[in-house]
């Protein structure tokens, strides 16, 4: 089944949120998937039985903090701070970043950050990872 890029873009913004959040939780890049799962509640069906290894876990982290600190660079002060207090009660990178009142340069600017971490996300998975989370996206419609 071919996916629609629509589709494939919520799969890659779950991705997202459930990373950014577990990067709160969790700031040891090994975190246990387990961790991630538990720790960002509502998303174990997302990563259970996907199987990531510990080297994909690793680089994970290390794209989510980066995604992380490219987009705050982009932020005001004031919008920094209240994005970091969004992301510590757990909110995803969209939910964190909706109230926020950006601009239309900020916003085009996350929008390729974003779009950058959705490759780079992809990139890590196997053909057999990508695989499941598309049957998941279609068996929740």
């Amino acid at each position: 089944m071919k996916l629609k890029s629509t589709e494939l873009i919520v799969i890659f913004l779950s991705l997202i949120s459930v990373f950014t959040t577990a990067c709160q939780s969790s700031r040891t890049p090994t975190a246990s998937v387990k961790q991630i799962q538990t720790e960002n509640g509502g998303t174990k069906n997302n990563w259970s039985g996907l199987q990531l290894s510990e080297e994909q876990k690793t680089k994970f982290q290390e794209i989510r903090n980066h995604t992380r600190s490219q987009i705050e660079a982009i932020l005001t002060p004031l919008q920094k701070q209240q994005f970091q207090a969004a992301i510590a009660q757990g909110k995803n990178l969209q939910q964190a970043t909706k109230k926020l009142n950006l601009s239309t340069e900020q916003q085009q600017k996350i929008r390729e950050i974003v779009r950058s971490q959705r490759q780079e996300f992809s990139q890590l998975l196997t053909a057999q990872q990508k695989q499941q989370l598309q049957q998941r996206h279609l068996g929740k419609r």
